[in-house]
């Protein structure tokens, strides 16, 4: 069980931000306006996770180059009692669609963990 952001690129360059609690169920986001994807690109992502009865979970994400946004792109508020604890920190990639699909390459780069503030 956790707290994450889910960034999900589609296949006409949009590209989804959700930010999701337990096993991986959305609370909030979608396609966010302005930011769209193609082969080559590369994205920024930043979560934060706050605050405990309710836990305050917040994303954005932005193309690699461009300033950071001000304001979070995906908000969510959760109680979900097995989840009011402290955890870890965890990254996982995946592909979908038929095989036969172009190669994906995820790569991670500059991560970074700490207290908010």
């Amino acid at each position: 069980e956790y707290y994450g952001a889910r960034v999900r690129l589609g296949t006409d360059g949009s590209v989804q931000l959700h930010v999701t609690r337990g096993s991986g169920t959305p609370m909030a986001g979608g396609v966010v306006q302005g930011v769209t994807f193609g082969a080559g690109d590369e994205l920024r992502l930043r979560l934060q996770v706050e605050g405990t009865s309710p836990t305050v979970v917040r994303a954005k994400v932005w193309p690699e180059g461009s300033a950071e946004p001000e304001a979070w792109r995906a908000v969510g508020s959760d109680s979900t009692a097995a989840l009011q604890a402290a955890g870890g920190l965890g990254i996982q990639s995946y592909t979908g669609g038929p095989s036969g699909s172009p190669s994906v390459v995820f790569s991670y780069d500059d991560l970074q963990a700490g207290s908010i503030g």
